[in-house]
C-alpha cells in the first residue's frame, strides 16, 4: 500500500456508509473474482459476530441498476453465462427491478444478502 498523505484515508468520500456487494463481469475479471471472495468471506465473518447490527448496517439487499443500455446488455449477458445461485446474485429486468424497489427503474443485478 502506498499512501500519498501523512495518514491513511485522507481523501475518503465522506460517505457515512458503504455498499456491500460484489462486482460481476462476463469475463470474471480480477475485480469480479476479488469482490466475490471478499463478499462471501465477509458474510462468514458477519455471521460469526452476530450480523450487520454489530456494524450499525443492514443486510437489506442491494440493486445495482445498469447505468446505460450497454451496461444493461452486459449484465444480462453475464447472467445468461454464469447462472449464479439466486441467494448470491439475480439479474432482474426493468419490470422485476421496479417491482423489487417499488418504483420505476432499469434492469440490474440484485444481491439479496448485500447491504450497507
Amino acid at each position: 500500500l502506498i499512501e500519498t498523505h501523512d495518514g491513511p484515508a485522507q481523501e475518503a468520500s465522506g460517505n457515512l456508509a458503504g455498499v456491500y456487494m460484489p462486482v460481476i463481469s462476463r469475463d470474471d475479471n480480477p475485480a469480479a473474482r476479488l469482490t466475490r471472495q471478499a463478499y462471501l468471506f465477509a458474510q462468514q465473518v458477519w455471521a460469526r459476530i452476530g450480523g450487520f447490527a454489530q456494524l450499525r448496517g443492514a443486510r437489506c439487499g442491494v440493486l445495482q441498476v445498469a447505468r446505460d443500455p450497454e451496461q444493461a446488455a452486459a449484465f444480462e449477458q453475464a447472467a445468461r453465462h454464469w447462472h449464479y445461485p439466486e441467494d448470491y446474485a439475480q439479474w432482474l429486468d426493468a419490470g422485476q427491478a421496479s417491482a423489487r424497489v417499488g418504483m420505476r427503474t432499469g434492469s440490474g443485478w440484485y444481491f439479496p444478502d448485500g447491504g450497507w
